[in-house]
């Protein structure tokens, strides 16, 4: 008697909480992997990357930890596909990371019309400064410049792409599944300031230009259902504003070729963190609305969030 009881009133009801009636994990389940598998990744990749380059500058140590973060990303997201979503086939399409997207386009498409947004707002920004007479440079085409640019290019093209991956990547579309499109969206792109917060210099105007971004770029991903864009336009932006103008990216310096000064009031120029803690930037960040939602066709509408979606081929949560 007391078996049959247990089972009914305790184990049953419990285990609706935690599984879907096709086997699966629910999604708020899976969200709490994801961040897991985020955390984890990104923890090793760090104590690899200190054994590895002991004694070495901090570029090296970018090098080795950016790239290694970026593989244990999508490798972990991978592996949660297969055994929390079921998914056996095109685990990187389900990222959001297929050759081919939404209208069939191919990757590279959507990656370089995000390229050309991001280096376009930032071209923008600085075109104020300067003729605004609050932005100056001189190029420095040394061999050891040149010799370290290319290093530096790959840690951005990795960096944008784990942030990518990271917070409009599995976590992000599992959220979307577990409680609807715009509380995920702002609680995503609040995590993504709040990593941000981190950076040296950061302010209370960076952090709200930060949560702007990650809307746009969670904007981004949602109208193609891949993370090609957002990626093109993440790495755009801070390849233009860090290895082309010079300027600070979120409070890092990027600086190699061109080494660029912004000159005026915080408010104009953010300072010491850059562009993204100024209301120049703020402005240019909402331009960027304008062609994400003008020049790219909607995808196919997202479901109503519930426990009966999982991601297709082309990382779009369908029911």
């Amino acid at each position: 008697m007391f078996f049959p009881l247990l089972v009914d009133n305790v184990l049953m009801p419990l285990n609706t909480i935690i599984f879907l009636h096709d086997g699966r994990l629910r999604a708020g389940w899976r969200v709490f992997l994801g961040v897991a598998v985020a955390m984890a990744a990104n923890w090793l990749a760090a104590i690899i990357a200190r054994l590895v380059t002991a004694g070495h500058s901090l570029l090296v140590f970018d090098l080795v930890y950016r790239p290694l973060a970026m593989a244990l990303l999508i490798g972990g997201f991978c592996l949660l596909l297969v055994l929390a979503d079921g998914v056996n086939e095109n685990l990187l399409a389900a990222q959001g990371l297929g050759s081919r997207i939404a209208g069939g386009k191919r990757w590279w498409q959507d990656a370089l019309l995000g390229i050309a947004i991001g280096m376009g707002l930032i071209t923008a920004a600085v075109a104020v400064l300067a003729i605004s007479g609050h932005y100056s440079s001189h190029a420095s085409f040394t061999p050891r410049a040149m010799l370290i640019g290319g290093p530096v290019l790959a840690i951005l093209v990795a960096a944008a792409m784990a942030e990518e991956v990271m917070f409009r990547g599995y976590p992000f579309q599992r959220l979307v599944e577990a409680i609807g499109v715009w509380p995920a969206v702002l609680a995503l792109s609040a995590l993504f300031a709040y990593v941000h917060w981190l950076n040296p210099h950061a302010s209370a105007w960076a952090m709200v230009n930060t949560v702007t971004v990650g809307v746009l770029l969670a904007i981004a991903y949602l109208r193609t259902r891949a993370l090609w864009l957002p990626w093109g336009i993440h790495f755009g932006w801070n390849a233009a504003m860090g290895f082309i103008f010079g300027l600070p990216v979120s409070g890092l310096d990027f600086s190699v070729l061109v080494k660029g000064t912004a000159t005026g009031p915080q408010w104009l120029t953010g300072g010491s963190y850059g562009l993204e803690a100024s209301a120049l930037g703020t402005m240019v960040i909402l331009l960027g609305f304008l062609p994400v939602l003008i020049l790219i066709r909607r995808g196919e509408p997202l479901p109503p969030h519930g426990e009966g979606s999982f991601s297709d081929g082309a990382g779009a949560p369908v029911v």
